[in-house]
């Protein structure tokens, strides 16, 4: 019996097969195999099978190795995040309110001129979650409400107006009859819509005295600030 496997062995290694393949195929440890076939000449047909299967080998260890690595870190991004996420409480009012400030800093309107015309307190995102924050700020740091608020909405030519519009309307509590006509962007403007599913919406408050007063706000943040530099 050993005699056939010893033959079988030998003529396996010949066409290119490696340890492990004729391990599997007959058996016999690999160390066995290693002292039978020490000596066996190798054709350069079966150096070039070897070399193949070793570099396939290689390519889906590495594969199985980055696969590993890419679970491995998204596991320690969601624990991190979880951990994040269960540091965070219902804010007081006036962590609201420091927030609302940031995110018009960020994302508002402010050309602060007195002699222009238009001012209003304009916030504009594409982020739902952002702008029910600053709705928020307006309704309980300043006093305006929803009825008081108007929006105009950017979307993509393939976006379904309708729904886009009901979308804001219902997630704002902003009545219909306060919102603009939207303003919708060529096909070939736009991006993708799958970036932007809800497009573009503007929060406006057209009052003069509320746009400066929340300007006032910004600007007194900022100068924390500047006097630190």
């Amino acid at each position: 019996m050993k005699d056939n496997q010893k033959q079988e062995a030998i003529i396996l290694r010949q066409q290119g097969y490696s340890y492990g393949e004729i391990s599997k195929k007959i058996h016999i440890a690999k160390s066995t195999l290693s002292f039978w076939l020490k000596d066996i000449k190798l054709s350069p047909a079966a150096k070039n099978r070897l070399e193949k299967n070793r570099a396939t080998k290689n390519a889906e260890l590495l594969h199985m190795y980055s696969a590993q690595r890419s679970e491995e870190a998204r596991l320690r991004a969601e624990k991190i995040k979880d951990e994040a996420m269960k540091m965070i409480r219902p804010l007081k009012k006036n962590e609201l309110f420091y927030l609302g400030i940031g995110l018009y800093w960020g994302e508002g309107y402010k050309v602060f001129n007195n002699h222009r015309a238009w001012q209003a307190i304009d916030f504009v995102n594409s982020d739902p979650f952002s702008v029910v924050c600053f709705s928020e700020f307006l309704k309980h740091c300043c006093g305006i409400l929803p009825e008081a608020c108007k929006l105009q909405i950017h979307l993509h030519g393939d976006s379904d107006i309708e729904a886009v519009v009901e979308y804001w309307s219902a997630l704002l509590s902003v009545p219909r009859k306060n919102i603009m006509k939207p303003i919708v962007t060529h096909k070939e403007k736009r991006l993708s819509k799958r970036l932007l599913p809800y497009g573009t919406v503007h929060l406006r408050v057209y009052s003069r005295v509320e746009f400066q007063k929340l300007m006032g706000w910004v600007i007194g943040v900022q100068n924390l600030y500047k006097k630190r530099s």
